[in-house]
């Protein structure tokens, strides 16, 4: 009977460092996924971060490209204005025309003493 309860404390012995051994393994491998979480944890942080500084990044350039768009607006009324105030093609020609009226090399003028005798020899057919 001594023999059989030695065995069975030799058993359940050997049972509980079999139980021991693997509780043991189980934390190492608790340990490992903890380790595993903060690191993952860590990681998503960086990239809550990197994340963050994009935004404002794009934010900060949204808000550069919406200034000079709404810059670029204010110069095309200006120049719209401005352009209003400019002659346009028709007024152009017209003055161009005139121009070329007057140009010196182009036109023929007369003296005051040849239209007095022109409207002399007017007044004189119509006499006749």
């Amino acid at each position: 009977m001594a023999e059989r309860v030695i065995q069975d404390n030799s058993k359940i012995i050997n049972l509980i460092n079999d139980l021991n051994l693997y509780i043991k393994f189980l934390e190492q491998r608790i340990l490992k996924i903890e380790l595993d979480i903060r690191s993952i944890n860590e990681k998503i942080e960086n990239l809550n971060r990197k994340i963050e500084r994009y935004e404002k990044m794009n934010e900060e350039n949204f808000n550069n490209i919406k200034n000079k768009l709404d810059s670029l607006e204010n110069e095309i009324e200006k120049i719209k204005v401005d352009l209003k105030k400019k002659a346009d093609v028709a007024e152009l020609k017209e003055l161009k025309a005139l121009l070329e009226m007057f140009h010196p090399l182009k036109s023929v003028f007369v003296t005051r003493e040849e239209v007095k005798r022109m409207i002399n020899e007017l007044i004189n057919i119509k006499k006749e």
